[in-house]
């Protein structure tokens, strides 16, 4: 199998690379992996032994340039599409996004195997369910959600007018190491490991479900391998049912570092916040025999460690 990951250099991509590298077993099938990233971030943050190994190419390139596309991809090929415009607290996504259009277009005419596509639960918008299913309505407050909407409406295209082999997944909220510091837990624990203000908006209330970027990583193994009939056109939401306020989330970390709950500064709440996300996920959980794996404050420790450890505490 030849692996093609656009975005691979980010929050998922490092992650999942790390993932199937520490397994030999399942890293044996694969024949090539080819990781692209224009590195929003500034940063390269694959490992180097990962960078290094034989089966592992990378290119500081777009994988929406045409040329790309045309000169990289061939038939049978495998996408993971993880590529996204930047979208953190201090800079939230601001722009309409790639002609996504073209890019799946040129795709088709390649005749790749198989395309997974990570959109986010975010679409559903404000939506107060105990349970966010896959059939609810969608309504995008953000850009950052729109983009995504837009890119689903064009694979549900090609799928239909082109049997493109898409799957999409809606996560609830990821988080785990490598993060960029723009999102919730590594801001939070970047800011105190520095004794540093932490804002967080309105009073705190707001609710995640939160999945290890781990569990993320081991569904998107296991629809490399699933029966093609059962979840081409699909679409997936993960989570792991469970949701916790940012507060309570924040003031863990603090509690872990040993930090007290003075350097919160609560701001004013933004357009467009989406007070409650969660969902159970049992499509994903039935289709792909699969059940989230990480403990919730076991995940959180984690990622405090492997922060404490890249700043050198």
């Amino acid at each position: 199998m030849r692996l093609i990951v656009p975005g691979g250099g980010g929050f998922v991509g490092t992650n999942f690379l790390s993932y199937i590298f520490k397994d030999q077993k399942l890293l044996s099938n694969f024949n090539e992996i080819v990781v692209l990233d224009i590195l929003h971030y500034g940063e390269q943050t694959i490992e180097p032994e990962i960078l290094k190994h034989e089966k592992i190419s990378f290119l500081k390139e777009s994988i929406y340039d045409n040329k790309i596309v045309g000169d990289l991809i061939r038939k049978n090929d495998v996408v993971i599409h993880l590529a996204t415009e930047e979208n953190t607290f201090e800079n939230p996504q601001a722009d309409i996004s790639f002609n996504f259009g073209t890019y799946l277009r040129d795709l088709s005419r390649k005749r790749i195997s198989k395309f997974i596509f990570i959109s986010t639960a975010d679409v559903y918008g404000v939506n107060d369910s105990s349970d966010l299913l896959e059939s609810d309505m969608i309504k995008p407050t953000t850009l950052y959600s729109a983009n995504k909407v837009a890119f689903e409406a064009f694979i549900q295209v090609f799928f239909n007018l082109y049997n493109f082999p898409a799957i999409i997944f809606r996560p609830v909220t990821i988080y785990g190491p490598r993060q960029h510091p723009g999102w919730l837990v590594p801001r939070v624990i970047t800011k105190a490991l520095k004794s540093r203000p932490i804002q967080i908006t309105g009073d705190g209330s707001v609710l995640r479900d939160w999945i290890f970027v781990e569990d993320i990583c081991s569904v998107i193994t296991k629809a490399l391998f699933a029966d093609k009939k059962k979840i081409f056109g699909e679409i997936f939401n993960l989570g792991t049912g469970k949701e916790r306020s940012v507060l309570k989330v924040t003031k863990h970390i603090l509690k872990n570092l040993g930090k007290t709950t003075n350097l919160i500064e609560f701001i004013k709440s933004r357009p467009g916040e989406i007070p409650r996300q969660v969902t159970l996920a049992r499509k994903a959980r039935k289709t792909f025999n699969w059940k989230p794996q990480v403990n919730f404050f076991e995940g959180l420790d984690k990622t405090i460690e492997w922060y404490k450890n890249k700043v050198g505490i």
